[in-house]
């Protein structure tokens, strides 16, 4: 699994989220300077918190995908929500259109189907 990645705004360095959780200090791993003002308790408890949702989120993602019947989750709008729920900046996170059913892109099946449950066509 890719772990989540984040950016020092100071120095624009990338790094797994989680690093910052196990240096334990808050600080960037690159330029060393505090990533949060005050006290890094809550970044490293909320960085932790996210890591271990990704994990879960994964394995709930495999566990439906094996089950039998004719479920089909949409993975789009698990991402989106997450977007929308982070703000502006991160709704650039995600590439348009980038779906997933059953383990492989169906960004464009997922359209062609909601098109249709709509009534609509393709524009």
């Amino acid at each position: 699994m890719t772990p989540i990645s984040a950016r020092c705004a100071r120095c624009d360095s990338g790094f797994s989220l989680f690093a910052v959780v196990e240096d334990g200090t808050g600080a960037c791993p690159h330029c060393l300077q505090p990533l949060v003002a005050g006290d890094p308790g809550a970044l490293l408890e909320w960085a932790a918190a996210a890591d271990a949702a990704q994990y879960r989120l994964s394995a709930s993602v495999h566990i439906l995908q094996q089950l039998r019947g004719h479920l089909i989750v949409d993975w789009q709008s698990v991402l989106q929500s997450l977007a929308e729920e982070a703000g502006g900046e991160a709704c650039r996170m995600f590439r348009p259109g980038a779906g997933w059913i059953g383990g492989r892109s169906g960004a464009g099946r997922a359209r062609s189907s909601m098109r249709a449950l709509k009534g609509t066509s393709a524009s």
